[in-house]
């Protein structure tokens, strides 16, 4: 049931596509400024988040 309504979301805003952009292993989930597991895998690390600025969340 979930995924009929998503997909009559996706055709209502014009966002629904047959063929997928990219394969499933490279999709980026969540913001780029924060993919840095060693921030964001622990919950204490996500609660700081809103405090902190994005910089010191950027890749080496």
């Amino acid at each position: 049931m979930l995924k009929l309504n998503i997909v009559w979301w996706d055709r209502l805003f014009g966002t629904y596509s047959v063929q997928a952009s990219k394969a499933d292993n490279d999709i980026d989930i969540g913001l780029g400024e924060y993919q840095d597991a060693k921030h964001n895998a622990k919950l204490w690390g996500l609660l700081r988040m809103p405090f902190l600025s994005s910089k010191s969340f950027k890749r080496e």
